[in-house]
């Protein structure tokens, strides 16, 4: 392994946490790959297509998680600024995000999150009140604090869309209908405004509450639930009246779960951050509890995935909040003995006697310098060690590699693809020299 790619790795460490522990424990080199972000999450949302979770952090980094196999699957290098607000494509694979330093730039970037592919990147004068797609994927807006709010970009290439619509005023929430005909906004004077996408009309003006705020919709979008002075409102969007009511001091963030019968807010509250949850029935709302999770002062983000709450931490790691009101670690760090490393191309190769780990990434092979503007991905690929012991590896040609148990007699050769998609058996012979001899 050379100087520069042993760099790179080092210089990784830090972005995806990958630490190669050279110290040793228990005598032996060790791997722990951490998958917490490093920091603060800021926001936390749900695909219900593929049943992922994406999260996003101070760090500049989105991560993709399998719920299922609590497994991290994506990691996006966004960039060097925080990532404050991100929003899912409901058709394509992609992820829009906010990089802001909160000072000065305030920039929309869209990615392909399955390739780690930017798009487009478009700039804001000011932080925006809202990042979200249209119901089909071609529009993206946010909302600026102005008087010309509205910012609507095609979702292909990121240029602005000329559209007739003659809103005026701040607009803090907007959502579409299926097909994409019409938008109804909300705006912070007390309105809700349905319009005709195509031809600029408004199809209904309805008065409702002013200054709502943390507004989470339900997923018929029919109703949504928002913040008023210091209480939560379960607002009809037919209507804009109220259909319940809650006192709620100190909600700062709020999420409603995908059936609509549960809303969870993170509350400030006597110095300390909670979780409150609410029970909606009957279009009302009933207090399931107050709860202060493992490290509760440091709850900095939360979505619903399914009937599970998904709590995000200042410390970049995620908690699982189960229906009974029980909290399991979503995400944590896995320490094991390294057997060997390789890099070849795009391809970092890490074997312990158990795993092999597999991480895909331009970062490898290609100059620094290349990722100092838009950052690079990485992907993992977490296979079973079939040889379930420490192991050798390296490549007979470019699209064959061969792995050999180490320290073990008689011992075992086995070849492959690079990606591992097929394995054979190549030969047995005592591997215990061949071990020694590519420490």
């Amino acid at each position: 392994m050379g100087k520069d790619t042993l760099k790179k790795i080092v210089l990784l460490s830090p972005a995806f946490m990958l630490l190669v522990l050279l110290t040793g424990f228990a005598g032996g080199i060790h791997l722990q790959v951490d998958t917490d972000h490093n920091g603060r999450i800021n926001v936390l949302k749900y695909s219900k297509s593929g049943n992922l979770l994406f999260s996003a952090g101070k760090d500049g980094t989105v991560r993709v998680w399998d719920i299922k196999i609590k497994k991290l699957i994506k990691l996006i290098r966004v960039s060097h600024l925080p990532l404050k607000m991100i929003a899912l494509n409901p058709v394509k694979k992609q992820v829009a995000v906010l990089e802001t330093d909160d000072i000065s730039i305030f920039r929309i970037s869209l990615w392909n999150w399955e390739s780690g592919k930017i798009i487009f990147s478009y700039k804001l004068q000011s932080r925006p009140l809202f990042l979200t797609f249209s119901s089909q994927g071609n529009f993206l807006v946010a909302g600026e604090p102005n008087w010309q709010s509205l910012v609507v970009l095609n979702a292909e290439n990121g240029k602005e869309e000329e559209i007739a619509w003659d809103i005026h005023g701040i607009v803090s929430f907007v959502t579409f209908s299926k097909n994409e005909k019409t938008m109804l906004i909300y705006q912070p004077s007390g309105k809700l405004l349905y319009w005709n996408i195509r031809t600029g009309e408004t199809i209904k003006e309805i008065s409702t509450f002013p200054n709502l705020s943390h507004i989470a919709l339900s997923e018929d979008k029919r109703f949504f639930v928002a913040v008023y002075q210091e209480s939560l409102v379960y607002i009809d969007l037919l209507s804009g009246i109220a259909v319940s009511r809650i006192e709620s001091k100190g909600v700062i963030k709020t999420s409603i779960s995908s059936g609509g019968s549960e809303v969870a807010g993170i509350v400030q509250q006597d110095g300390k951050t909670l979780v409150k949850r609410y029970l909606i029935l009957n279009k009302s709302f009933y207090e399931l509890g107050v709860s202060a999770p493992e490290s509760g002062n440091g709850i900095s983000s939360l979505t619903y995935g399914g009937n599970n709450l998904f709590l995000g931490y200042k410390n970049g790691s995620i908690m699982l909040m189960l229906p009974d009101g029980s909290y399991n670690k979503f995400t944590g760090n896995r320490l094991a003995e390294i057997s060997n490393l390789y890099v070849l191309k795009n391809r970092l190769y890490v074997i312990t006697p158990e795993k092999i780990y597999i991480f895909n990434s331009d970062f490898f092979n290609k100059p620094l310098s290349n990722f100092e503007k838009n950052g690079f991905a990485l992907s993992l690929k977490i296979l079973p060690n079939p040889l379930e012991s420490p192991a050798g590896i390296t490549f007979f040609s470019p699209d064959n590699l061969l792995l050999w148990r180490k320290g073990a007699a008689p011992g075992k050769v086995l070849s492959a693809d690079p990606e591992m998609t097929y394995i054979d058996d190549f030969l047995s012979f005592d591997s215990s020299q061949i071990g020694r001899a590519h420490v």
